[in-house]
């Protein structure tokens, strides 16, 4: 049965960003009351919690846009049940607070810990991933697991349709677990094993003009939103979109065929690709490098551990 204290349902304060907000609005339309909501962004346009705090708003409920630190939990005692996490991209600090926590991780935990698990899966030319609902603990994506179900992938998949339907299978598993919190949470299983996924670098964003066209448009579907980096006449600029043709060719990999502000044509190994040029992001480049930087050490595994979300 659904998880109640003296007759009451849980109260809820939920951590998330905006690909997930639908596990929010099902914690409302289920009749669990949500406290106080969290939101931080940490990489620019891309992990945004601008949708989740307009949300929020709407149904009366105060947001913090600051990243969460254990004071802010510890507030949290006596005025909340449980604390629910779907993609919220920073470590809360579970243990300043008394209530149960849970999160939402788009892989088939233990295998997959780590910031960006739908982007490694497509790199990884994986033919399946999953959704895991997992108690969270002192470190990154480790706690016991309450449900999760596996999730293929298609051949070519990109990464926006990959994480829209993550999205809906999490939404479908914490319905499961509001469900059945009480049951769930007696009989979680803890984790054994497993992996951890590194946050992928700019040099994995790099596009290798000298493989071939299929490898390289492989690599656009992958970052999907958080674009690729090509070089061309020795600047790096942010790739939006690809497409590509094999052909025979007589000029070498990396011929620039033609070039416009938003578009260009390159020569790679074995053929031909048309690449859509991102604009300039609205910020300096170097605040863009420190939170890209910051996303990936939100990653990272403790000292000492091997792993970690």
């Amino acid at each position: 049965m659904p998880g109640y204290v003296s007759g009451r349902p849980l109260r809820v304060a939920y951590f998330g960003s905006d690909p997930f907000i639908d596990c929010a609005r099902l914690l409302v339309e289920r009749g669990w009351p949500i406290v106080r909501v969290f939101t931080c962004r940490t990489d620019g346009p891309v992990v945004s919690g601008d949708r989740l705090a307009r949300y929020a708003r709407q149904i009366g409920v105060p947001v913090q846009r600051r990243k969460v630190d254990a004071t802010d939990i510890a507030r949290l005692d006596g005025q909340v049940d449980v604390l629910i996490s779907a993609l919220y991209p920073a470590l809360i600090p579970v243990a300043a607070t008394s209530a149960r926590a849970i999160n939402i991780h788009p892989t088939l935990l233990p295998v997959g810990r780590g910031a960006y698990p739908l982007v490694n899966a497509l790199l990884n030319d994986l033919d399946t991933t999953g959704v895991t609902v997992h108690e969270m603990d002192a470190h990154f994506d480790t706690g016991a697991i309450l449900r999760q179900q596996r999730l293929s992938i298609a051949p070519g998949e990109r990464a926006g349709s990959l994480e829209i339907r993550a999205h809906a299978l999490a939404v479908q598993l914490l319905g499961d677990v509001v469900d059945d919190f009480d049951g769930l949470w007696a009989t979680r299983e803890r984790q054994s094993g497993g992996d951890y996924w590194p946050a992928p670098t700019d040099h994995d964003r790099l596009l290798d003009l000298n493989g071939t066209v299929d490898a390289l448009l492989s690599r656009v579907r992958a970052f999907g939103a958080y674009r690729t980096l090509c070089s061309i006449g020795g600047r790096v600029v942010e790739v939006a979109g690809a497409s590509g043709q094999v052909c025979a060719t007589t000029d070498p990999a990396g011929t620039v065929i033609a070039q416009t502000a938003r578009s260009a044509e390159i020569v790679t190994a074995d053929g031909v690709v048309h690449l859509t040029l991102a604009p300039r992001r609205p910020v300096d480049e170097a605040v863009m490098r420190l939170r890209r930087l910051g996303w990936a050490l939100a990653g990272a595994p403790p000292v000492g551990e091997k792993d970690a979300h």
